[in-house]
């Protein structure tokens, strides 16, 4: 399934912007910090493409108008080219392992504006394996928190969703995409 710039929520002409830097709080870890900027409040779904597995998850609510985006690489081994790389959306976030060629390697980040309801590359990492980072921002106001806490669709805006991402925007709070 190719994701890049796919459209997922047809009503929306508006945009958000991602800004960071990357920090260096300890010596065994790369950081970016960064955030979504947007006009409204919005909940994100991210996607971990590796080989033909894609992995999603959904972010945390959010009633305000910046979205926390946190990418981390940690090691696994003495020489620092067994690392894990982890990411997180405003509280939902996962984790992958991968093997670096050179320790002082820095993901490529994308940066500035991107469009709401339509799925943007935010990191490519050049691993072995190659992970490709995704996410799609949805506005509050099309999404219903339900009792558990998990966000979903509102029925109402069912007609808004293109129908193979119906099922992510129904249930649960991660899942996988078999391509």
């Amino acid at each position: 399934m190719n994701l890049l710039n796919r459209t997922v929520i047809n009503f929306l002409d508006r945009n958000i912007n991602i800004n960071g830097n990357w920090v260096n709080k300890y010596e065994s870890q790369k950081r970016w910090e960064g955030q979504a900027l947007s006009e409204e409040p919005m909940v994100s779904i991210s996607f971990l493409e590796c080989g033909n597995k894609i992995t999603w998850v959904k972010s945390e609510r959010n009633s305000e108008r910046n979205h926390e985006i946190n990418i981390s690489i940690f090691n696994y081994d003495n020489i620092e080219l067994d690392v894990q790389f982890n990411y997180r959306f405003n509280h939902g976030g996962a984790y992958f392992r991968s093997r670096i060629e050179n320790i002082n390697y820095f993901p490529k980040m994308y940066v500035g504006n991107i469009s709401i309801g339509k799925i943007s590359l935010i990191c490519h990492f050049e691993g072995k394996p190659e992970l490709k980072l995704y996410c799609l921002f949805v506005p509050l106001q099309i999404i219903k928190i339900g009792r558990n806490g998990i966000w979903h669709i509102r029925k109402a805006n069912l007609n808004l969703i293109d129908n193979s991402f119906l099922s992510i925007f129904q249930y649960g709070r991660k899942g996988i995409i078999n391509q």
